[in-house]
């Protein structure tokens, strides 16, 4: 076969190869990027106290924890296994809210008590609240710093997977040129 496959420029074979090994790459990529998600993930659970931005100032509620289960061994909370707890907030002599807390801001062993929480919400209006213990704002920096590592980590593992995907698509040689055409030729340059 010398014929050029998906316009390569190579064998079928040799196509076929560097479509494998970008596939291969792009798996490899995306298993990395998700285990350094969920890790990171795990660090940031494993702290009950406010890590939330600061929408609202705090406001103390108390928490009828009704029943828990426990999430794992991979759960949106990271590796490992966490609670995920239904309560209803009461906030005063105001209204109640009914809500799932993850993270094992609140336990199993709380079940059936009454537990002091901390209430953030987006406005003073808003039903868009977060809840969590009451904890070290120095912590909660660090916390919300590791969100956006999280962040940044599985932005850029998708970019790769994507350049390596349309990379071995388009073949070795037409993604050269692809990468190449927008940068002037040296001989342009004065070089």
């Amino acid at each position: 076969m010398s014929h050029s496959a998906g316009g390569a420029g190579g064998s079928g074979r040799s196509y076929l190869r560097s479509l494998l090994s970008c596939a291969v790459w792009s798996v490899v990529i995306a298993v990395v990027t998700a285990t350094l998600g969920l890790g990171l993930t795990t660090v940031m659970s494993a702290y009950p106290g406010e890590t939330t931005p600061t929408w609202t100032s705090p406001r103390a509620v108390r928490a009828d924890v009704d029943r828990c289960e426990r999430t794992g061994p991979v759960s949106s909370s990271g590796f490992g296994y966490w609670w995920r707890c239904q309560v209803v907030v009461r906030e005063g002599a105001g209204p109640t809210r009914n809500v799932v807390l993850s993270g094992s801001v609140v336990t199993g062993a709380d079940t059936g008590r009454s537990v002091a929480l901390v209430q953030r919400c987006a406005s003073r209006v808003s039903r868009e609240c977060a809840y969590t213990r009451s904890g070290s704002e120095v912590v909660a920096v660090a916390i919300r710093l590791l969100h956006v590592l999280r962040i940044t980590v599985v932005v850029l593992g998708m970019i790769i997977i994507v350049l390596l995907l349309v990379r071995g698509v388009l073949g070795q040689r037409l993604y050269a040129r692809l990468v190449s055409s927008g940068q002037e030729p040296a001989s342009e340059r004065g070089e």
